[in-house]
């Protein structure tokens, strides 16, 4: 029905838009109207716990002992003047 009367919707929102006479809440909200056609939503996922869905992070932790981690290193250190 809208074809038959040459109403195009979104060609109408994107003139409101556009038109800087407009006050600019009306245009934001065109804007925004618009960019869902470009660029829909993202829904949440949710992710489910229990026992079966475990996640490992490696985050490269030295798993030496302590005292070799922590021992002094043999090399002097020199600084440049």
């Amino acid at each position: 029905m809208l074809d038959q009367l040459g109403c195009d919707p979104i060609e109408g929102m994107a003139r409101i838009a556009m038109d800087v006479a407009n006050p600019v809440e009306i245009r934001a909200r065109m804007y925004a109207e618009l960019a869902q056609y470009i660029a829909p939503k993202r829904k949440s996922v949710e992710i489910g716990g229990g026992d079966a869905s475990r996640v490992i992070f490696n985050i490269g932790i030295d798993r030496r002992p302590a005292s070799d981690v922590f021992a002094p290193t043999p090399q002097p250190l020199t600084i440049d003047a």
